[in-house]
C-alpha cells in the first residue's frame, strides 16, 4: 500500500499535496532555500521527481512544471511526484543565466549540473546535494525540465544517458520517447562508480532567449503527462504526434574568431550542409570579416543571440545527420500522427 512521503520537514499522506522550502545554507543577509512539492497520490505507482529551474532564465521549463504541479489531483493519481519548480531560486530571483549564483556558490561560471553534491561544501555544492540526495534519489525516475537560456534558441528536443543497467536504460528511453518531441538525443555512456545511485532521466527542452510562449509550456505539460499516463499515474493515453529523430554525434560548435556583429544566414532546425555559409561577422562599417561554414551536414539544433560576437564564442549547434529513431516496441503503439512544427515561435 501506498505510505506516508516525509523529505525534511514537509509530509504527506496518501491523497494528499503538501508544499514548502527545503533548507540550502545562508548568505551574509538571507537564507537560501529550494521549493519543494509532495504530491502523494491515493492509489500505487511509481514516483515521479519534475524538475525545473536548474538554470533561472529558462522560464518554459519552470512555467510548465508549476502547472502540472498545480493541476495534478492526487486523489485521481497513482504513485507520487516531488517536484521542485524552480532549483536555483538565486539565478531566477536575480535573473542570471546559466550560473550557480554569485561568488559564495562557487566559481562564477559553473553550471549547477556540474557542482559536485556536498552537504558540507559551499552553497552551490549544497543546492546540489539536497536536491541529489533528498529528492531525486528518491524516485524512480526524472524529468528536468529546461526551456533555452537568456540567449539560447533551440529545437524541442530531448536527452538521456546509458549507464550499462537494463532496466536504468529502458526507462531512460522510454522517458526520452514518450515526452513527444521530434529530437532524442543520446548522450555518451556514463560509467557509474560503486554504490553510486543514477535514477532514470531525461533532460527536456523547449524554448528560449527569456521568454514564456504559452506554445512552449504546453509542450512541456504535454510530455510530462505523457509520461505520466504511459506509467499510468493518470487516466489517459501517451501520443507521440511527430516523426521522431535520433541524435548521436553534434558537429564542432561553430565560433567565431573575429569579433564583430554576428549575422547569422540560417535559422533554427534549418538543414545544412558541409561548408555551407550559416553567418557572417561584420564590423561596425558593415565590412566582411569572417564567413562561418558549417563544419558538417545535419540540422540546426542552437543558436546563440549573442550578436555581438567575440573571439571564440559559441554561436550555432548542428546536429549531425538525425536519422529515424529505431523501432522501440514499448512506446511504438503510442505513435499516432499529426505532424506539426514544434520549433519555438521566438520572432527576432
Amino acid at each position: 500500500m501506498n505510505k506516508t512521503i516525509k523529505i525534511n520537514n514537509i509530509e504527506a499522506k496518501p491523497g494528499e499535496k503538501k508544499c514548502g522550502f527545503l533548507k540550502i545554507g545562508e548568505t551574509a543577509t538571507r537564507s537560501l532555500e529550494m521549493p519543494l512539492v509532495i504530491i502523494n497520490g491515493k492509489n500505487d505507482g511509481p514516483i515521479l521527481c519534475l524538475t525545473a529551474g536548474t538554470h533561472g532564465c529558462e522560464y518554459p521549463g519552470i512555467a510548465a512544471v508549476i502547472r502540472v504541479l498545480k493541476e495534478t489531483n492526487p486523489e485521481k493519481l497513482s504513485g507520487a511526484i516531488l517536484g521542485v519548480p524552480i532549483i536555483n531560486m538565486d539565478c531566477f530571483e536575480n535573473r542570471r543565466p546559466y550560473l550557480v549564483g554569485p561568488v559564495p556558490f562557487g566559481s562564477e561560471y559553473l553550471a549547477l549540473r556540474e557542482a559536485q553534491p556536498d552537504p558540507f561544501g559551499m552553497l552551490g555544492a549544497r543546492l546540489r546535494h539536497v536536491l541529489m540526495n533528498d529528492v531525486v534519489n528518491k524516485a524512480d525516475m526524472r524529468i528536468d525540465c529546461h526551456g533555452g537560456d537568456f540567449d539560447e534558441r533551440l529545437n524541442p528536443n530531448t536527452y538521456f544517458r546509458e549507464i550499462g543497467d537494463e532496466k536504468h536504460d529502458e526507462t531512460s528511453k522510454i522517458l526520452s520517447r514518450i515526452y513527444g518531441f521530434r529530437y532524442v538525443i543520446q548522450q555518451p555512456t556514463r560509467t557509474m562508480q560503486p554504490g553510486e545511485k543514477n535514477v532514470p532521466s531525461i533532460v527536456a527542452e523547449c524554448g528560449g532567449i527569456k521568454t514564456l510562449l504559452e506554445s512552449d509550456v504546453v509542450q512541456h505539460v504535454e510530455g510530462m503527462r505523457n509520461v505520466m499516463k504511459f506509467f499510468k499515474m493518470i487516466e489517459g493515453r501517451p501520443r507521440i504526434r511527430v516523426k521522431q529523430l535520433y541524435v548521436k554525434e553534434f558537429c564542432s560548435m561553430v565560433r567565431v574568431e573575429k569579433g564583430g556583429f554576428f549575422v547569422p544566414k540560417i535559422d533554427v532546425g534549418d538543414k545544412v550542409s558541409k561548408g555551407q555559409i550559416v553567418g557572417e561577422i561584420w564590423n561596425i562599417w558593415g565590412d566582411l570579416l569572417e564567413t562561418l561554414g558549417s563544419p558538417c551536414d545535419g540540422i540546426v539544433r542552437k543558436m546563440y543571440s549573442n550578436h555581438a560576437a567575440s573571439t571564440g564564442e559559441p554561436l550555432i549547434q548542428i546536429m549531425k545527420s538525425p536519422e529515424p529513431v529505431p523501432p522501440f516496441p514499448l512506446t511504438d503503439p503510442y505513435i499516432e500522427l499529426d505532424e506539426y512544427d514544434q520549433t519555438s515561435k521566438i520572432y527576432v
